[in-house]
């Protein structure tokens, strides 16, 4: 019954979520109601957003340039089909966000402050807006591509905008696509739990905020203690902050109370923001985990939904290295993983319904370093 007055209430709050004007001469798709669903397809789907072009000057300090990078990557491999994802729609948006807000992005009418607050006030407007649009987008895909489909694993490479509130955007993200993608989850497919499982290397200040007093969704949060965000911090349902260098074991142990939430909460869908940010060497991360450990970490996350049969939607997150190439590397080994481990249930799972932990096989990595 709670559902259902949930599903009613924010049915209500979308249908006159409509801007009245398009100043900015945006695609007509995205003030439609719906953004289009995706194809069906035989195996694993993930979408990308770096078609369209935010148009960020050369040397920002934001590596917008690792979704390209990860999702050329990945196409050569051949794993995965790699779709380009739709533009996201107003009322998509206002799922989780206020309308206001919503409306004065699309217009182009965030201000300034606004948009220093997040951290790319040198971008175009339309620029900025068609890549916010498409990012949101992407997750929306690949959300109900795994929901409709029998639970197949998707991905969007981009999102993971776990800094934007319901009213503003933070930190490099402008709408916050997990937030949007559990609302699409529970609108849609009737889904009662929503886990969000996010390490990144920086606290899911926004998605903690938007759902901290909503029981369908439960925000897991493992990130450094220390440093951003500071004053706009707010409570995930269970975070676990970490020292600064943490080594790769210390962080292992502190996944530890994963298990335990799956096994509570029976989730209808795994939300990981796979933020790949506490790389040693990272230039706004202070952990010291190599990509062996990222990896061991993707595969504890993967292998516990596996055995539980939790459908899982990947996004990416942070990722800031001086070397730009080994956060590219490292974010391409979440979506490798997720393909791997999503192939190797399906052939197993008939003789083998409970699945321990494996070593992943990555380029680059023997298993003796995993």
């Amino acid at each position: 019954m709670a559902l259902v007055r949930f599903r009613l209430a924010f049915r209500h709050r979308t249908r006159h979520c409509h801007s009245n004007s398009n100043p900015l001469g945006l695609p007509p798709e995205v003030f439609r109601p719906s953004s289009p669903w995706p194809e069906p397809g035989g195996g694993v789907d993930f979408f990308y957003s770096d078609w369209a072009d935010m148009n960020l000057p050369a040397k920002h300090r934001f590596p917008i340039d690792k979704y390209r990078l990860a999702r050329e990557m990945l196409a050569s491999e051949g794993s995965a089909r790699l779709l380009p994802g739709p533009l996201a729609t107003v009322d998509e948006a206002c799922l989780a966000h206020d309308r206001g807000y919503v409306e004065s992005i699309v217009t182009g009418q965030a201000t300034t402050a606004m948009r220093k607050r997040v951290g790319f006030a040198e971008a175009p407007m339309k620029g900025y807006v068609l890549r916010t649009m498409a990012s949101l987008g992407a997750t929306i895909a690949a959300t109900r591509r795994c929901l409709r489909d029998g639970g197949i694993w998707s991905g969007a490479v981009s999102g993971g905008t776990h800094h934007a509130f319901a009213d503003a955007g933070e930190g490099f993200c402008v709408f916050n696509d997990i937030a949007v993608a559990a609302r699409i989850a529970q609108l849609e497919f009737d889904v009662s739990s929503v886990l969000v499982v996010d390490l990144d290397v920086h606290q899911g200040n926004g998605t903690a905020k938007i759902f901290e007093e909503d029981k369908g969704v439960f925000t897991f949060s493992v990130h450094q203690g220390k440093g951003y965000p500071h004053s706009t911090r707010c409570a995930s349902h269970l975070d676990i902050d970490l020292p600064d260098g943490c080594s790769d074991e210390e962080y292992l142990r502190a996944l530890e109370p994963l298990a335990g939430l799956i096994e509570r909460l029976r989730p209808g869908l795994l939300l990981y923001q796979s933020g790949v940010d506490g790389l040693h060497g990272d230039r706004f991360g202070r952990l010291a985990l190599t990509r062996a450990g990222l990896a061991r970490r993707n595969e504890l996350v993967f292998s516990l939904a596996a055995a539980a049969g939790v459908p899982v939607v990947v996004t990416m997150g942070g990722g800031y290295h001086k070397d730009v190439a080994q956060t590219v590397e490292c974010s391409a080994d979440v979506y490798r993983q997720a393909v791997a481990h999503w192939q190797r249930t399906q052939t197993q799972i008939a003789t083998e319904p409970s699945l321990g932990i494996s070593e992943p096989q990555l380029p680059g990595l023997a298993r003796g370093d995993i």
